[in-house]
């Protein structure tokens, strides 16, 4: 099922990195502009990827519970993934003018470029995944896929915490 939808939130996964990139490249507001984009971007691209599950969960002979338990389980890597990016857009949002200013702690450089490797990982396992053909037959990840991304997102909500505690408390005026 390789359609125009599917073709869109395949373009986001892609160009998600390469402005998440820009970042990593340059200073001041630009990358935090670039670092805010690129997580809008992937945040776009999941929720139309959960947007695609959550139509191809839902069976109409089937029992309200089965249909919701499957919802959830078929959705749940991406709801992770959605939510700590969410997360992370409002921290940075917030506190866009302290980042960059350069008044931040280190350990925001730090993190942020954790973030961003976790992201990266998690966009590549997605992206390689459902392009699959077992992907447009099932409309669902493999269980070790979704395991794998689970497991990079609790580290990527981790950091995102991180991220969010130094931005709030290790804040300097110069």
């Amino acid at each position: 099922m390789n359609d125009w939808f599917s073709s869109i939130y395949k373009s986001f996964l892609i160009i998600s990195p390469v402005i998440l990139l820009i970042y990593l490249n340059y200073a001041g507001t630009t990358s935090v502009d670039a670092l805010i984009c690129g997580f809008v971007l992937l945040n776009f691209a999941i929720l139309m990827i959960l947007f695609r599950l959550g139509q191809r969960s839902i069976a109409p002979n089937e029992s309200t519970l089965k249909t919701l338990s499957s919802l959830i389980s078929n959705t749940g890597p991406f709801l992770l993934m959605f939510g700590v990016i969410l997360f992370t857009i409002v921290c940075l949002s917030i506190y866009r003018t302290p980042i960059a200013e350069g008044h931040v702690s280190q350990g925001f450089n730090t993190f942020s470029n954790i973030l961003i490797v976790l992201s990266f990982i998690q966009v590549y396992i997605i992206y390689t995944n459902i392009n699959t053909e077992q992907f447009d037959k099932v409309g669902k990840l493999s269980s070790i896929t979704s395991g794998i991304v689970y497991l990079f997102g609790v580290l990527s909500s981790i950091c995102s915490l991180l991220l969010f505690v130094i931005l709030r408390y290790y804040t300097t005026d110069g």
